[in-house]
C-alpha cells in the first residue's frame, strides 16, 4: 500500500526572527550520512520548523514531505490506528485474478477498527469483472460496514443495488453519497430497472435512524421515479443534494418527488445541480415543464433552509438556466446563503435566478456567491437592486468593463 501527499515544492519563504530560513551550506555541516540518520529520528510534524537548518537537511525534509511513502511492517499497529478513510477505484488495466491476494487484503482490512469512511468507485462494470470483483467488494463491505459513518458509492445502478442488498446493517451511517453511473453489461429490462430502484429505496430507508446527509448524483440517462415514491421520512436528514437530470422526462411522475420534498422541508442545506444528459423528446410526449414544476413544489416550503447551492447547465444542449433554477427561490422563505455554480453570461439570467427569492414575502439571502463572464455596471446594479439587504457578495468575473470605476473600492449603490 502506498500513500501520496501532493504539493508544490519551492524555496522556503522568508520570515523574521533569530534564524534565516535560507538553507545554509556552511563548511561545518555534518556529513550527509549523519543527516540521514538524524532525519530518521525526527517526527514528520517537526519538519516545518527545522527545514531551514541547512541545504542538505532542507532537501531531506522536502523529500520526506512529498515523496511516496511505503508502509512497511515496522510499526503496523501505529499505522492502522491512524487510518480513518479507504478509497477503492477500478484499475484501467486488465490484471489476472489473484484470489490469494484478495484474501490477504481482506484479512488485513478486517483489522482496521478505526475506519469510518469508505468510498468505492466501480464505473463501467463489464461482465468478466463481476465474478471476482463483486464478492471481494461484498466481503469488504461486510467487514467495515458496522463502523462506517460516511459511505460513497460510484457505480452502475445494478451493481449498486446488488451491493446494498448484500451489505451489512449500517447502524452508524450519517452521510451517504450515491453516484449512479452507466454499466457495460447488457441492456437491463424495464421491469428489472424498476426492481433495482425499489431496492435502492429500501436501502436508503434502512438508514433512517441515523442518516443526516444524502446525495444522489448521475450524469447519465437514469429515470428515478420509484425511489421517490418509496422513500420514507428520514427524521435526522439535514443536508440533501440532487446532482442529476431534474426534468419531466427523467421524473415523469412528480408526485413521488413532491411527497419526498414535503417530508423533508426541515433540511438546512440543499444542493440542486440539474444535469443535461440527453436530448428531450417532443413536448407532446412529456409533461409541460411549468406544470411539472408546479406539481413538484406544490405545498413545499423550506422554512429551515439556510444554505442553497444552485447549478447552471454547463454541458450545452439546453437553456443555461434550467427551469428549476427559476422556481426554487419561491419555496426558500428564509435563506441565508446562495451559491450559484457555473458562469452566468447575461444579466437576464442573473435576474431570473435572483428575483424569485424576493417573492411571496420571502427573506432574500444575505450572502451570494456567483461567477459572471463579464462584470458590468448592469450586473452590479441587478444584484444590489434585487437584494438591497445583501451583506456579503463573493463575485468572480473573467472580464471587466468598468474596472476604473471600482478602483476606490466603492460603488454608488452601496450605502
Amino acid at each position: 500500500m502506498s500513500l501520496r501527499a501532493g504539493g508544490k515544492v519551492g524555496p522556503p519563504q522568508s520570515r523574521t526572527g533569530a534564524h534565516s530560513t535560507t538553507p545554509s551550506d556552511m563548511p561545518g555541516d555534518l556529513p550527509a550520512e549523519l543527516w540521514l540518520r538524524i532525519v530518521d529520528l525526527i517526527p514528520d510534524d517537526h519538519y516545518a520548523s527545522l527545514f531551514w537548518v541547512n541545504r542538505a537537511f532542507y532537501q531531506l525534509a522536502t523529500e520526506r514531505k512529498y515523496r511516496h511513502l511505503v508502509l512497511d511492517d515496522d510499526r503496523p499497529s501505529a499505522v492502522l490506528a491512524k487510518l480513518e478513510r479507504i478509497d477503492l477505484e477500478t484499475s484501467q488495466f486488465a490484471i489476472p485474478e489473484d484470489v490469494t491476494l484478495a484474501d490477504r487484503l481482506l484479512a488485513g482490512l478486517s483489522g482496521l477498527q478505526n475506519v469510518n469512511e469508505l468510498a468505492i468507485e466501480w464505473m463501467m462494470a463489464s461482465t468478466p469483472e463481476i465474478s471476482f470483483c463483486f464478492p471481494l467488494l461484498t466481503a469488504l463491505f461486510q467487514s467495515l460496514g458496522q463502523q462506517l459513518t460516511t459511505l460513497t458509492l460510484r457505480m452502475g445502478l445494478d451493481q449498486l443495488c446488488q451491493l446494498a442488498e448484500n451489505g451489512p446493517v449500517l447502524g452508524s451511517l450519517q452521510e451517504l453519497s450515491l453516484h449512479i453511473g452507466r454499466s457495460e453489461l447488457s441492456e437491463i429490462r424495464p421491469e428489472d430497472a424498476i426492481q433495482n430502484q425499489e431496492k435502492l429505496a429500501s436501502f436508503i430507508n434502512g438508514l433512517s435512524p441515523t442518516l443526516r446527509k444524502l446525495s444522489l448524483s448521475s450524469s447519465d440517462h437514469v429515470r428515478l421515479e420509484p425511489p421517490y415514491l418509496d422513500l420514507v421520512f428520514l427524521p435526522h436528514l439535514r443536508s440533501l443534494a440532487f446532482h442529476l437530470p431534474f426534468d419531466s422526462y427523467h421524473i415523469a411522475n412528480p408526485r413521488g418527488l413532491n411527497a419526498f420534498l414535503k417530508l423533508h422541508t426541515g433540511i438546512s442545506e440543499l444542493s440542486l445541480i440539474p444535469c443535461h444528459c440527453c436530448k428531450r423528446p417532443p413536448k407532446s410526449q412529456v409533461m409541460d415543464t411549468d406544470e411539472w414544476l408546479q406539481e413538484v413544489f406544490s405545498g413545499v416550503d423550506f422554512e429551515e433552509l439556510r444554505t442553497l447551492e444552485l447549478g447552471l447547465n454547463t454541458l450545452g444542449g439546453d437553456s443555461r438556466v434550467p427551469p428549476v433554477a427559476r422556481s426554487i427561490g419561491t419555496v426558500a422563505s428564509n435563506l441565508s446563503s446562495l451559491t450559484i455554480t457555473g458562469v452566468l453570461t447575461s444579466v437576464e439570467d442573473l435576474d431570473a435566478i435572483l428575483r424569485p427569492f424576493t417573492k411571496n414575502g420571502n427573506s432574500p439571502p444575505k450572502k451570494v456567491v456567483l461567477e459572471v463572464h463579464v462584470l458590468s455596471r448592469q450586473v452590479l446594479e441587478t444584484i444590489l437592486k434585487t437584494l438591497p439587504n445583501l451583506e456579503t457578495l463573493d463575485l468572480t468575473y473573467r472580464w471587466g468593463f468598468f474596472v476604473q470605476d471600482l478602483e476606490d473600492g466603492h460603488h454608488p449603490l452601496y450605502s
